[in-house]
């Protein structure tokens, strides 16, 4: 096995960012499922497996200055990377070490142990000898307690394009860096001579049909990382599942909160075959789940122990929990589910979200400004429950003026070190916020559509979003209640290149 369990590649990620993964994220995943959440008033220890170049890493440590973070990665040029972003930042509460998964199984206790660790896409993109290596580690390296954040391509949507990762798998074999990636382009323009002439799976798999479209806005910076790694392959979650469970980790549901209500993600015929394989115990609920969505990735929160809340417990928990508005208020409420667009009913969350806007608020204050209104409160509770998993509200943490001023500098260092940063640090989210694709553009004061630099250089993260059906905002307003300092970096944008 190679010291990085197969995979190998010659280029740097593209920086990214999953706001699912900051602890206040996992503690009101916790609350929703109905299980004691982990306590955020003391000074946790997190844990990056595979951490890239410590952009995500980073931000997360701005914005919880009381806890300390720690990334491992076994590509130099990422470390080196990430510890230069940190120092701009002025952090001190993270720490980035170079080293594989293998090579920390030699010393286990000189890593100590965490309270929250997180491994998104390496769980893919290892060989099975290697994916045991991970198991191991978190085994080693967390607390009882401990939350894993696991982001992973998932079997059931990546199914309909597997032959184009067989294919590259093939072009690429003995090739290394230029050549290897090489196999990459080959294999897309196979592909886009057979999607033109709609010729054979093309014309049977209109999902292949679009992946091959979209592929040529693809930056290699991605492509090489999601494909050429040896022995890379997606996932079905009992699969995962299984692996973890001598690491004494148990599912505990999605980071993505949406995936967590059946309710919102599926017809009345599909909930009642889930309803049916949950009572009967079946461990392939899950699996049912991912076919019946077509899910292409999963963002899967397994718990080193769960303590399962009465009703009563679990309901004043999510009283407890701060939250505030995130979205426009002038759009009609709407969040994207499983099964499309999804409108909670405006006469609850129209006022709802307009009384988050103010400031942070708790649950059970918002809950209790719209039932004076006359709605009924078992219902409003309903409502914000929608609201709260669509990401229409976001968890807030309690203020902070040092995490104020960690994001302020992290900010202002991503911006200078990446043209058009993933992510901004929110002290007021305890974590970060990953623009829209309209967002972008009318921060960075492209109109057109943010797919290229001044420079005339694809933008490699607006290459990979999606709209998903989105329509731009009337302002920016929803982004500065939580990025205090967004407008900085509005006007550094529309500064002149020579100021900047």
């Amino acid at each position: 096995m190679s010291a990085t369990g197969g995979y190998r590649v010659d280029r740097n990620y593209v920086a990214s960012f999953q706001p699912e993964a900051a602890p206040l994220m996992l503690h009101a995943l916790q609350a929703l499922r109905g299980r004691r959440p982990i306590a955020l008033d003391r000074p946790l220890r997190v844990l990056d497996l595979g951490c890239g170049a410590g952009f995500g890493l980073s931000l997360l440590a701005a914005a919880n200055p009381r806890h300390r973070f720690v990334g491992v990665d076994a590509d130099p040029d990422h470390v080196l990377r990430a510890r230069a972003l940190a120092d701009a930042a002025e952090l001190g509460n993270v720490a980035f070490l170079e080293a594989s998964f293998e090579e920390l199984l030699a010393d286990p206790a000189a890593l100590g142990r965490f309270d929250v660790a997180m491994a998104h896409g390496v769980w893919t993109w290892l060989d099975a000898a290697a994916r045991a290596d991970l198991a191991r580690l978190l085994r080693e390296a967390t607390a009882p307690g401990a939350l894993v954040y696991l982001g992973y391509n998932a079997a059931a949507g990546w199914a309909a394009i597997e032959p184009f990762r067989a294919l590259v798998a093939s072009f690429a074999a003995g090739r290394r860096g230029p050549a290897a990636e090489r196999a990459i382009r080959e294999a897309q323009g196979f592909f886009a001579v057979l999607d033109e002439a709609q010729a054979g799976l093309l014309r049977a798999s209109p999902a292949l049909s679009r992946f091959t479209r979209r592929l040529s806005r693809f930056p290699m910076e991605y492509l090489a990382h999601e494909y050429l790694p040896a022995g890379a392959g997606a996932c079905w979650p009992h699969e995962v599942a299984e692996a973890l469970a001598p690491a004494r980790l148990s599912y505990l549901g999605s980071a993505r909160l949406t995936d967590n209500f059946d309710r919102l993600a599926f017809s009345a015929p599909v909930r009642e075959r889930l309803a049916e394989a949950e009572r009967l115990g079946r461990g392939d609920a899950e699996m049912l789940r991912d076919i019946a969505a077509g899910r292409t990735f999963r963002m899967d929160v397994f718990a080193r122990g769960q303590e399962a809340l009465a009703p009563a417990q679990a309901e004043a928990e999510l009283d407890r929990l701060s939250v505030i508005a995130a979205a426009p208020l002038s759009a009609a409420p709407s969040i994207l589910a499983a099964r499309g667009r999804v409108e909670p009913k405006p006469g609850i969350a129209v006022p709802a979200l307009a009384f988050a806007a103010r400031g942070p608020c708790t649950m059970a204050e918002a809950i209790a400004h719209v039932a004076a209104g006359g709605h009924d409160p078992h219902r409003v509770r309903q409502t914000l429950v929608v609201l709260l998993a669509g990401g229409l509200l976001r968890p807030s943490a309690a203020p902070d003026p040092e995490a104020e001023a960690a994001c302020r500098r992290f900010n202002r260092a991503a911006h200078a070190a990446i043209r058009r940063p993933p992510a901004f640090a929110s002290a007021v989210l305890g974590g970060g916020v990953c623009a829209t694709r309209f967002e972008r553009a009318m921060i960075y004061g492209d109109p057109a559509w943010p797919e290229r630099d001044p420079e005339g250089r694809e933008d490699p993260l607006d290459a990979i979003l999606d709209d998903d059906g989105e329509t731009p905002p009337p302002d920016l307003d929803h982004l500065r209640r939580l990025i205090p300092d967004l407008d900085d970096h509005v006007a550094a944008a529309a500064a002149p290149a020579e100021a900047r």
